[in-house]
């Protein structure tokens, strides 16, 4: 089963350009937040606001605490504060955008995320985010987009290039797809998701010629081992993959050890389920578009 991965925590934390009567909340809170004690580091900044409210890099440091808390609300506040008095700081707009992401108000953070690139077309983070959101919707040509800008000022980036791949196959441009999951892979040989959704598009493509049992094998167990065989998904893959190479009993076996692996939910069950009938009737798996 294909996946993709996309982390939300992307805080851009900035150091103070100048030194106040408040730089000790400040540099005690800032100790607070590199060991992640996020209530006692929001208590200093609260104090650092209270005697200078002017200050934007409080709102900053704060808002970045509430996120890292998962509450959103606030975060957004404060970011909304540090935009007022520091109107042109491209990094407020992004961490906004991104709080606005992680609520799933897709169209709110991509307001932020475009006033962001205004203010800074080079910013590669903002455009992996809309991507990001664009995925969430299913606007398969959009994220190519996004991918492709943030990859053109980070080329090394082995993430974005596997999750550009995974667009790159919904979209039914499998040999671009096929590319960017290898790319991925020689930028980082341990990525288990870009040699699962490899895996997952050679057993699974609707497109003859792109499937291979044998190459989907190799790289769906290689995503296995890296993970210790702990992912149903990553099974669920091998499964597919050894139903491809007409393997059908070693597909059964696999499917439903999936089937058990931690962290199923229903949805994933209920496809698995699916996938175990096809196997159980020897016919392979070549509906990988679906999700």
């Amino acid at each position: 089963m294909a996946a993709d991965t996309f982390g939300t925590n992307t805080q851009s934390w900035t150091t103070p350009v100048k030194q106040t009567d408040t730089s000790g909340y400040y540099n005690q809170g800032k100790h607070y937040i590199e060991n992640r004690e996020w209530d006692k580091a929001i208590n200093n900044f609260d104090k650092a606001i209270l005697l200078d409210p002017t200050n934007a890099m409080g709102y900053e440091y704060r808002g970045g605490c509430y996120f890292a808390k998962g509450d959103l609300e606030k975060a957004i506040s404060d970011y909304s504060l540090q935009i007022q008095l520091d109107p042109t700081n491209e990094a407020a707009y992004l961490n906004k955008g991104n709080a606005y992401r992680a609520k799933q108000e897709y169209d709110k953070a991509m307001i932020d995320l475009n006033e962001c690139l205004r203010l800074n077309p080079t910013n590669a983070i903002a455009y992996k985010t809309r991507a990001a959101i664009h995925h969430s919707k299913r606007e398969y040509d959009q994220e190519i987009s996004d991918w492709s800008q943030g990859l053109r000022l980070t080329p090394n980036d082995a993430t974005a290039l596997e999750l550009r791949g995974f667009a790159y196959f919904m979209t039914s441009q499998f040999g671009k797809a096929i590319d960017d999951y290898k790319k991925a892979i020689q930028l980082n040989p341990t990525n288990d998701l870009a040699y699962n959704n490899l895996g997952w598009l050679r057993a699974t493509c609707p497109v003859a010629e792109m499937r291979n049992g044998r190459e989907a094998i190799e790289a769906a167990m290689r995503a296995c081992e890296f993970t210790h065989w702990t992912s149903g998904q990553w099974i669920d893959t091998l499964a597919a993959a050894y139903a491809e190479a007409g393997d059908f009993e070693k597909a059964v076996r696999c499917e439903k050890q999936a089937m058990t692996a931690n962290g199923t939910d229903t949805k994933g069950l209920a496809d698995m389920q699916r996938h175990l009938s096809m196997y159980e009737n020897r016919q392979p798996n070549h509906d990988g578009q679906k999700q």
